[in-house]
């Protein structure tokens, strides 16, 4: 008889969401990796300075919060120790010329710090906080399905259908600028 029954190769976050859910379903599973830790990229390391630690690619994890995926499994991991802690002041961004732009939770100081870091800065972040609320749905669907699947060409279809072709050929055109623009 076998031991398990599913192999799961890699301890990154979408493997361990599998292993949790299909182990939540009565199955016998193992995940099997390689490096000297679970979690792939999420982690904290100290890279820098003594003390001072930094997430390590590890900035989409946030998006896990609001998934299924973390619907069902909340109350178990809350349960084992998980706390999801936010703070006013989640990221910034250092620039090579040495300025930096510090952001927060609040729309509103973030507007008015790019703004004083560059004329228009504000208003373009504005614009773009404001385009991607309007395609909020549509992202969050390519982020969340395969690429090459019907669910996506009927997200795909749906978007052309609201938007028109030209709405959504534009949507991917602007998903593509460099962060420059």
């Amino acid at each position: 008889m076998n031991k398990y029954d599913c192999i799961i190769v890699g301890s990154g976050i979408n493997s361990l969401v599998c292993a949790a859910l299909l182990a939540k379903k009565g199955h016998k599973i193992i995940v099997l990796e390689r490096n000297d830790r679970i979690a792939g990229c999420i982690r904290t390391e100290e890279i820098t300075l003594p003390g001072f630690k930094h997430d390590v690619l590890s900035c989409w994890h946030p998006l896990f919060v609001t998934s299924p995926a973390y619907a069902a499994l909340k109350e178990d991991l809350h349960n084992n120790g998980l706390e999801y802690l936010n703070t006013d002041v989640p990221t910034a961004a250092l620039l090579p010329d040495n300025c930096f732009v510090v952001l927060k939770r609040s729309r509103e100081q973030n507007i008015k710090n790019m703004q004083a870091l560059a004329t228009g800065d504000g208003a373009a972040y504005t614009r773009a906080m404001l385009e991607f609320e309007r395609t909020t749905d549509l992202s969050f669907g390519l982020l969340g399905n395969e690429l090459w699947s019907w669910s996506t060409l009927r997200l795909l279809l749906a978007e052309a259908y609201k938007q028109g072709l030209h709405g959504l050929t534009s949507y991917f055109g602007h998903s593509l600028q460099s962060c420059r623009a």
